[in-house]
């Protein structure tokens, strides 16, 4: 059997990946290949010259020209950022977008957002989800104080807190990307500096999610006096 020489790998290296990706996509790509190629016993006996495959490819990968995704690439931070936006328990939101990302998923489980009213987006700086949280606990008050049937009312608020409960994660995890986003288009700044831009965006705020219930309460306690001041009764219907 023919065995493939060391510069037709470097040639098979070169050729495989497309010029217009990021350079070190490309350069995965190149190792890719070249792993492709010496798989099998033949790889295992000429071990030098497999790694001298690898290097030459890695080394053609280096020297590409850099693309506009490379720039963008190197200006994210190259740490785990995700950690560094997210704060507190950033290991589990970390894990759980991979794992959004590896199943390409849209939609994880997360019981927080389920049974905190929207709390806990406030909790986590996500404005206007946590504003359209109150208003809807308050338009369901309104309703079910004016005659709406409860069993109508109640159905729509337990699918309501199923589909926050479902796509939290995703929320998140977009703000989370718009953040890095954000943080890689600041060219202006320093290393450093694009780190704390991208903790300032993200991280907790639990004076939110006091004004949040303290809103709540406030505003559905209104709801009821001027409700009950204009109708002179409440009106609950099973």
């Amino acid at each position: 059997m023919n065995e493939p020489s060391t510069s037709g790998l470097a040639l098979s290296a070169a050729a495989a990946p497309p010029a217009d990706g990021p350079r070190f996509a490309r350069t995965l790509g190149h190792l890719a290949t070249v792993r492709q190629a010496v798989e099998g016993d033949w790889g295992q006996r000429e071990r030098p010259a497999v790694d001298a495959a690898a290097a030459a490819a890695f080394r053609l990968g280096r020297a590409l020209p850099m693309t506009a995704a490379d720039a963008t690439y190197e200006l994210v931070p190259q740490i785990d950022s995700a950690k560094t936006f997210v704060g507190r328990n950033g290991t589990y939101y970390d894990e759980t977008w991979r794992w959004m990302d590896w199943r390409g998923r849209r939609w994880s489980w997360h019981w927080p957002a389920l049974l905190s009213l929207g709390g806990w987006f406030a909790y986590r700086r996500l404005s206007w989800q946590a504003d359209a949280c109150l208003a809807g606990l308050l338009l369901l008050l309104a309703l079910a104080v004016n005659g709406v049937w409860l069993r109508v009312l109640a159905p729509t608020a337990l699918l309501a807190a199923l589909l926050l409960g479902l796509f939290a994660n995703a929320m998140y995890l977009r703000r989370f990307r718009d953040a890095v986003a954000a943080s890689a288009a600041s060219t202006g700044l320093a290393y450093h500096e694009r780190l704390r831009h991208l903790a300032a965006a993200g991280g907790t705020d639990r004076a939110a999610v006091g004004r949040y219930y303290a809103s709540l309460l406030a505003l559905g306690v209104s709801l009821l006096a001027m409700t009950y001041w204009l109708r002179g009764q409440l009106a609950l219907a099973l």
